[in-house]
């Protein structure tokens, strides 16, 4: 780390002060084009699991979830690990939580496209009915 105290040259602390400016200004600009495009898939993302949960009520037991981070509960563990072994032999990892899969996460990168919210969507249905039919719900 550089320090501008560290110099006896005045313009040159300047010049460093005047980068580091420079990079704080284009970090808010950054920050604030990931939030609207976060804020446009995590609405998408939220309203289909919901939808999810209305669908399968007895599989489902509550949808909650941050930005785009998100949790799906399931009524029981074996339901839980149930949809996360169905979401995994289609290629969609989940992450559970502590001990048990009664809850599983939803973490994707901040630049998921539609598509693959869209596929992930896809999946999460045809687990959610393959659990259904196996659980007779």
């Amino acid at each position: 780390m550089y320090l501008i105290s560290d110099n006896i040259d005045t313009l040159t602390g300047m010049r460093l002060a005047g980068v580091e400016g420079v990079i704080v200004h284009e970090h808010d600009e950054l920050k604030e084009a990931l939030e609207r495009t976060i804020a446009d898939k995590e609405i998408g993302i939220i309203l289909l699991t919901e939808k999810f949960g209305r669908e399968f009520p007895e599989i489902i037991d509550d949808v909650r979830g941050v930005g785009l981070m998100l949790a799906v509960e399931f009524v029981t563990s074996d339901i839980g690990y149930s949809i996360a072994k169905g979401l995994f032999s289609r290629g969609v990892m989940t992450a559970g939580t502590l001990v048990n899969s009664k809850c599983i996460r939803f973490e994707p990168t901040a630049v998921i496209t539609e598509e693959q919210i869209a596929a992930v969507i896809e999946r999460m249905d045809a687990a959610l009915a393959d659990t259904k039919k196996e659980y007779n719900l």
